[in-house]
């Protein structure tokens, strides 16, 4: 059987890029200025600055969608690069577009709370508590898009509480100078977490409802946030002027750093890249193998992490990650191992709404 190497180099080039976008955020907050030696280090902690990464990357796919809309220029190719759109779906026109630039604003807030977040925890904890938006993700789908779920993948939802919830609870048991830090962090996180969750809901129910490729709507999102996030640098730089909204403190660390201004490069490129390769993944295999190579690179970033001395070993966190592999495989119908739960009992727990 002949080696399809286009979905190898796009699995491998989600996997790198998807990492590589944690890592070097992380890489940019532990910089140092000044006071190094002490407790109070003054580090490069600009997260706001790190979100503009993000959308200034997404902004990429928007040129890659312009480039492909370029070369399908006829109406059946441009349909065909379009997953999953039917007949019944509306032209996007006119006031239309501002409701897909809505999901940036669930994007900006969620992000820069990611990169407090990140600020706070170490990297492997911080990748594995973003498994937490199964769980609200879940939820919304639930309450707002009428989805339905088997007792099966309600069981695989509450392995991944348990085991988001071991791996929060892990850098507190194991205590430290900085467990006050880290018990803030992880709560953002899952703050984060909740908001991002809203994000994807409102995206699938825009493109269910409207003919939009995914990497069009990552473009447009990338475009809006850009725009929002440098309005709002600016308001707040005048307003406030001080932590993460001093802009031109932000500024002149990146311009005058060059781990910092190479990582900013980099975490550009790598957002652009992951969103591309994961979109890829998604129409040529499933979103749910887009899921299990997502869910493989926290497993990078926590051996980069230990590799690099930049946290210890913790085995609750060991724990607490094999039951977020399990939960999410059993949630996404990857694996059919679930006790107690034959194939006789797999029903829907009520009809869907129509």
């Amino acid at each position: 059987m002949a080696t399809n190497w286009f979905g190898v180099c796009i699995v491998v080039f989600m996997l790198i890029s998807g990492a590589s976008n944690t890592i070097l955020t992380k890489l940019q907050d532990r910089v140092c200025f000044s006071n190094c030696d002490s407790s109070n280090p003054n580090q490069f902690n600009q997260p706001v600055w790190q979100t503009l990464n993000m959308f200034i990357g997404e902004c990429l796919c928007f040129v890659w969608f312009l480039v492909s809309s370029y070369r399908n220029s006829n109406k059946e190719a441009d349909q065909a690069d379009t997953p999953l759109i039917g007949d019944e779906k509306l032209p996007i026109r006119g006031l239309i577009w501002g409701l897909f630039a809505i999901p940036a604003l669930c994007d900006l807030t969620a992000t820069t709370l990611l990169n407090v977040g990140l600020i706070l925890v170490s990297a492997s904890i911080f990748q594995m508590m973003r498994g937490a938006i199964i769980i609200f993700t879940a939820l919304y789908s639930y309450a707002f898009l009428g989805r339905r779920y088997t007792r099966k993948r309600i069981f695989g939802l509450a392995v991944v509480v348990l085991g988001v919830a071991i791996v929060g609870a892990s850098p507190v048991v194991s205590g430290g100078s900085k467990t006050q830090s880290s018990t803030l962090g992880i709560l953002v996180i899952v703050g984060s977490q909740l908001i991002s969750a809203a994000q994807f809901a409102l995206e699938e129910s825009l493109m269910t409802k409207y003919t939009c490729a995914p990497v069009q709507l990552v473009g447009i999102e990338g475009i809006s946030g850009t725009i929002y996030v440098s309005l709002g640098m600016l308001i707040m730089n005048y307003a406030l002027g001080t932590g993460y909204w001093k802009v031109s403190q932000g500024w002149g660390q990146i311009t005058g750093h060059e781990t910092i201004w190479i990582a900013s490069v980099g975490i550009i490129f790598s957002i652009a890249v992951f969103n591309f390769t994961g979109l890829s993944i998604t129409r040529y295999f499933s979103a749910t193998a887009r899921t299990t190579v997502d869910t493989c690179r926290t497993m990078i970033i926590w051996i980069f992490s230990l590799a690099l001395k930049w946290e210890h070993f913790l085995a609750l966190e060991v724990l607490g990650f094999v039951l977020l592999i399990y939960g999410t495989c059993v949630f996404n119908q990857i694996t059919q191992f679930a006790p107690g739960f034959g194939e006789h009992e797999e029903r829907l727990i009520e009809s869907t709404k129509e």
